[in-house]
């Protein structure tokens, strides 16, 4: 039954990226504006965080484990001081597999509990941040869906 669940979940997930507002962001790769509040990125350059904070958002999530895409990766204490010089909020919970468990969900809404919405999530390609989202039916940080 929990298979089914996290199969559920990810392709929810993908049907989601499908129908969402893909944009171009130097530095970031497969951005898309998933609705108003949230958007899920791949690889994120240090130098795009200052594209965010312009384009208004408030925080960001990495899911992307440190030294995942080697040397090149910037690393989260990297990111997060560049995302607080720009003011904003910013949340490290690496993901390894796209396999979810119910406890990695719950513990990542406690950890993003406090965001500031609009916010951006992102890991290696978007789908693992992507993912998490639709595990937790879209209730990430402050903005509450339903």
């Amino acid at each position: 039954m929990k298979a089914k669940a996290i199969i559920a979940a990810l392709v929810l997930a993908f049907t989601t990226l499908l129908s969402a507002q893909k944009e171009t962001i130097d530095g970031i790769r497969n951005f898309t504006k998933v609705d108003v509040t949230f958007a899920c990125a791949g690889a994120t350059d240090v130098a795009a965080i200052p594209e965010l904070a312009k384009r208004g958002y408030k925080a960001i999530i990495n899911n992307r484990p440190d030294g995942e895409g080697g040397p090149q990766q910037p690393t989260s204490a990297q990111i997060e001081a560049e995302a607080q010089a720009h003011g904003m909020a910013y949340v490290h919970f690496p993901v390894h597999s796209m396999m979810l468990s119910a406890s990695q969900v719950q513990a990542y809404q406690e950890a993003c509990a406090h965001l500031p919405h609009p916010l951006v999530a992102f890991c290696k390609s978007g789908g693992r941040a992507s993912a998490l989202f639709q595990a937790c039916d879209g209730q990430v940080g402050t903005a509450k869906r339903r």
